[in-house]
């Protein structure tokens, strides 16, 4: 594909975080301009995500997060709208969702946090006949409690998706293609860092400085 030494350092990434929240967004969601899309987690996943959802011409998208860098830079990216959620109640975070897409919820919300009580909050933000899509990985003893009869009667989906359903063999050269043409700007969320300096690039990644930390040898 006539790429550069440094073009590979770039797009390393590409086939685990970026693939799984843009594919989640263009190949399980199959998102339109018609869709209001609620993204939560500002990671590299949640903001290629965005990126994904921005370019489909989703008419809201709702980034939430507890870094306000982070939630700065989606909004860079494309959010119609960002939800600090630190010290929030999750009645308080349905009820933003709510208000920011047309006071009827989203008709596609994307979770990248696995945090239960979250999830069960989006679930209650998303509106009738939406979808709800499971991307971050929950520890092994966490549980998602639903009310089976609201539930039900919403006609509302659950469920996980894997690396954006995504043939990555294909899927890739596609966002490379995207990149090239300006729709989707990696750079954005890439930090480098040298091999000696792994501890700093751990530690920017904890502290929501760094998105996508790269090592580089």
């Amino acid at each position: 594909m006539g790429l550069s030494l440094d073009d590979l350092k770039l797009l390393a990434p590409l086939g685990c975080g970026l693939q799984t929240g843009s594919g989640t967004i263009t190949n399980v969601a199959k998102a339109s301009t018609k869709d209001c899309v609620t993204i939560a987690g500002m990671g590299g996943v949640g903001l290629a995500a965005v990126i994904a959802a921005k370019n489909k011409g989703c008419r809201v998208i709702i980034g939430l997060d507890r870094v306000d860098s982070r939630l700065a830079l989606a909004r860079s990216l494309g959010a119609t709208h960002t939800i600090n959620t630190t010290n929030l109640e999750m009645k308080d975070i349905v009820d933003k969702i709510k208000e920011a897409s047309e006071g009827l919820g989203s008709t596609i919300s994307v979770d990248t946090t696995a945090f239960p009580a979250l999830v069960s909050a989006q679930v209650d933000a998303t509106r009738y006949m939406g979808k709800i899509i499971q991307v971050g990985t929950g520890m092994p003893d966490s549980n998602l409690a639903l009310h089976m009869q609201s539930f039900m009667v919403s006609g509302k989906q659950y469920f996980g998706a894997v690396q954006g359903h995504a043939k990555t063999s294909e899927y890739i050269p596609e966002m490379i293609k995207w990149w090239r043409n300006g729709e989707f700007p990696i750079e954005k969320l890439i930090t480098f860092f040298g091999y000696q300096d792994y501890s700093q690039a751990l530690k920017a990644m904890g502290s929501g400085e760094a998105i996508k930390p790269v090592i580089v040898w």
